[in-house]
């Protein structure tokens, strides 16, 4: 049992001692960049719903500030994946 992991006997560990790295889904560690990229939009759209939470809570009228705050995440989401150009 040389060479295998105790806790994922599926993964080989003399593979990692090759210099390789390795990231989630099998794909080399360069790429971690451009995955970070695409998610960005995500990170835009829920920004922009606490902002508009936060308006909501503030003026007190919590359904016109989310439903803008809606339509200023979708808006970014597509400004944000148009610069990356990550779609």
């Amino acid at each position: 049992m040389r060479g295998r992991s105790t806790y994922f006997p599926w993964v080989n560990q003399t593979s990692f001692n090759k210099g390789k790295q390795l990231s989630v889904g099998g794909t080399m560690a360069g790429d971690d960049n451009e995955a970070k990229k695409s998610g960005l939009g995500s990170f835009v759209f829920v920004g922009c719903l606490i902002i508009g939470l936060g308006v909501g809570i503030g003026f007190n009228f919590m359904p016109a500030a989310l439903i803008i705050g809606f339509g200023v995440g979708f808006i970014a989401i597509g400004i944000v994946r148009y610069k990356t150009g990550k779609w």
